[in-house]
C-alpha cells in the first residue's frame, strides 16, 4: 500500500487506526490541500473471497448520502487495493467510554443512527449489518453510520445479505435471517431487518457485547424510559418490529442535547421567537452538553447563525462561554474571525451586546487585529447618539488600550475620552474618569503626563458627586505616575478645596 498521493489517489495515507474487520484497514490521511480525512483501505490480494462485499461497500458510500451517514469524500479501486475516503472519525467502540460520561450525547448518537437507518428503510434498502463497529464519530461527537459491505436493495433477487449473510455473527441476525428465510424478509416491513439490528446495538451500547440472544432479554443497563422501544425492536414477528419513526418516539430522547441539536440543524427556517427563547434558554444547559460537541459542533452553528443572519445578539452569551473552552488556537480558526464581522455590523444591539461582553473575547485578540480591524469600528462608539453605547466604548477600553499601539492611543482613545469628560451624562462623566485610571499603566509615559492630571482635574469639578468621587480616587490609584512637583502645585490645590465639599463622601 503506498504511502503518498499520486494522481489516482490523491490522499496520503497516514497511521493505522486500530479497527475490528476482518478485510478492512483504517488509516489517518490528508487530502491534497491538509484536510484531515480518515481512509479505509482493503487488499484485494490477502481478501480476494471479500472483494464483492468491498465493492458494494464503495458502490454505496458513493451513491447513498445522508447527514447521518459517513460522508464519502472520494475513493479509487487501484490493481491491488480499494480505497474509500470519508470525513475525518473515530471507531465509536473507542470513543464509547467518553460518551457514556455524557449521556445525552447517546440518545443523539442513537437518534441519528435509528434517522440513518431510516432513511435507507425509505429507499427500500437493508442496512443489514448494524453493530458497534459500523458507526464512527467525528470530532464534533456526531455519530455517523459506515460499515456499509452488506447495504442490500430488498428488490434484488441477489444482494450481498444473500451471499454473505454467514459472515455476520448468529448473534446479530434476527430469526428470519437464522433460519435464512428470505422470503419472510422479502413480505417483511422494510424496517424489520435492521430494526432487529438496532436492538442489538442499543444492547451493546448500553451493556456492552453479548455472545447470545438470550442476553438480549434480560438488559441491565439501558435507561427505563428507552427499555418500551428497545423491546419492540426485538419482537420474533418481523411485523411486530416498531419502526425507526416509532423508535425515536421515546421519551428517552426528549433530551436537551437532541433538541439543540435538531434546532441548530433548522435555525435557519425557525420563527425569530421560537430563537430568542431557545438562546435564552441554551446558556444554563451548555454545562450539561459534551466539551467536544460544544466547540465543533454547537460553536460554529452559532457563529455561523449569527454571521448570516439567521440568530440576534442573544445568541453571544452562549457563543462566548464556549469560547472560553477553546484553545488559542482555537478560538483563532472558530470565533476570531467573526468578531471583526460583528464589529463591522452597523446594529446597534450587536455593537452593545459586543461590547458588553468583551472581557470574554479581548483577551483572544492580537494587537495588529484590535489597531486595524476592531478599533476603527470601536471608536465611533464615542460620538454615538445612544447613551449605553458611548459608556459600554469607554469601558471597553480597559481591555483593548493594552492592545493597541501608542499613535492609536494618543491620537483615537484620549482625544474622544477627554469629550466623555465633558458628556451630558453624568454617569458617562465618571466612568470615563475612573476607566482612565485603569488604563494609566498602558499610555505611553508622555501622554500619560499630558493627560492625566489635566483629566482628573476636571473630574473634582465636576457638579456630579460620584464624578468628583472618582477624580480623586483615579488620583490615589496613578499616584506613582505623578512628579512631587506636580502633586504640589497641580494635584494639591484642587484636592484641597474638596475638603470643604458639601457632599459628604466627597470629602478628603
Amino acid at each position: 500500500m503506498g504511502q503518498g498521493q499520486s494522481s489516482e489517489f490523491p490522499y496520503t495515507v497516514g497511521a493505522e487506526v486500530p479497527l475490528r474487520s476482518k478485510y478492512w484497514k483504517m488509516h489517518l490521511g490528508t487530502s491534497t490541500d491538509g484536510q484531515a480525512v480518515s481512509i479505509f483501505s482493503f487488499n484485494k490480494e490477502q481478501h480476494k473471497e471479500y472483494l464483492e462485499l468491498a465493492k458494494n461497500a464503495h458502490k454505496r458510500f458513493k451513491t447513498l448520502r445522508h447527514p447521518y451517514m459517513l460522508k464519502y469524500l472520494g475513493g479509487t479501486e487501484l490493481e491491488k487495493t480499494i480505497y474509500i475516503v470519508t470525513e475525518e472519525v473515530k471507531p465509536l467502540r473507542d470513543c464509547l467510554d467518553y460518551c457514556k460520561e455524557y449521556p445525552q450525547s447517546i440518545a443523539w448518537g442513537l437518534f441519528t443512527t435509528a434517522s440513518a437507518l431510516e432513511f435507507l428503510a425509505k429507499c427500500n434498502f437493508v442496512f443489514g449489518s448494524l453493530n458497534i463497529d459500523a458507526v464512527f464519530v467525528k470530532k464534533d461527537g456526531d455519530w455517523k453510520l459506515g460499515g456499509m459491505e452488506f447495504v442490500s436493495d430488498r428488490n434484488a433477487d441477489a444482494s450481498p445479505l444473500k451471499t454473505f449473510v454467514n459472515e455476520i455473527p448468529e448473534r446479530f441476525l434476527p430469526p428470519e435471517l437464522k433460519k435464512r428465510s428470505w422470503e419472510a424478509v422479502a413480505k417483511a416491513p422494510a424496517h424489520a431487518v435492521d430494526a432487529w439490528s438496532l436492538g442489538c446495538f442499543v444492547y451493546e451500547i448500553f451493556d456492552g457485547s453479548f455472545s447470545q440472544q438470550q442476553e438480549l432479554q434480560k438488559p441491565s443497563e439501558i435507561p427505563k424510559e428507552l427499555l418500551p422501544a428497545y423491546r419492540n425492536l426485538l419482537q420474533s414477528l418481523p411485523r411486530k418490529r416498531v419502526s425507526f419513526k416509532q423508535f425515536l418516539t421515546s421519551p428517552f430522547f426528549n433530551a436537551d442535547y437532541v433538541n439543540t441539536a435538531l434546532f441548530l440543524e433548522n435555525i435557519t427556517i425557525k420563527e425569530a421567537a421560537d430563537k430568542e427563547a431557545f438562546f435564552k434558554k441554551l446558556d444554563p444547559m451548555l454545562d450539561a452538553f459534551p466539551v467536544e460537541a460544544c466547540k465543533f459542533k454547537i460553536l460554529p452553528a452559532l457563529v455561523s447563525a449569527l454571521d448570516f443572519g439567521s440568530a440576534n445578539s442573544r445568541v453571544l452569551a452562549p457563543l462566548l462561554k464556549i469560547g472560553t473552552k477553546l484553545n488559542e488556537e482555537e478560538y483563532a480558526a472558530h470565533v476570531t474571525p467573526s468578531v471583526v464581522r460583528w464589529f463591522a455590523n452597523p446594529d446597534r444591539t450587536l455593537r452593545i451586546n459586543l461590547l458588553q461582553n468583551i472581557p470574554a473575547f479581548a483577551v483572544h485578540l492580537s494587537k495588529q487585529l484590535v489597531d486595524t480591524q476592531i478599533l476603527p469600528h470601536v471608536v465611533m462608539g464615542f460620538g454615538d447618539p445612544h447613551p449605553m453605547l458611548r459608556e459600554l466604548t469607554v469601558k471597553a477600553m480597559i481591555h483593548l488600550v493594552p492592545k493597541m499601539s501608542e499613535s492609536n492611543v494618543t491620537s483615537q482613545v484620549l482625544p474622544n475620552m477627554a469629550k466623555l469628560q465633558q458628556d451630558r451624562e453624568p454617569g458617562i462623566r465618571t466612568n470615563t474618569t475612573i476607566c482612565l485610571g485603569k488604563i494609566s499603566p498602558h499610555l505611553p509615559p508622555a501622554a500619560r503626563k499630558q493627560s492625566l492630571i489635566p483629566a482628573f482635574s476636571r473630574a473634582m469639578r465636576d457638579p456630579f458627586p460620584p464624578a468628583r468621587i472618582a477624580g480623586i480616587m483615579s488620583f490615589s490609584a496613578t499616584q506613582n505616575f505623578h512628579e512631587p512637583d506636580d502633586m504640589a502645585k497641580k494635584i494639591l490645590p484642587p484636592l484641597c478645596m474638596l475638603c470643604v465639599d458639601p457632599v459628604r463622601y466627597a470629602k478628603l
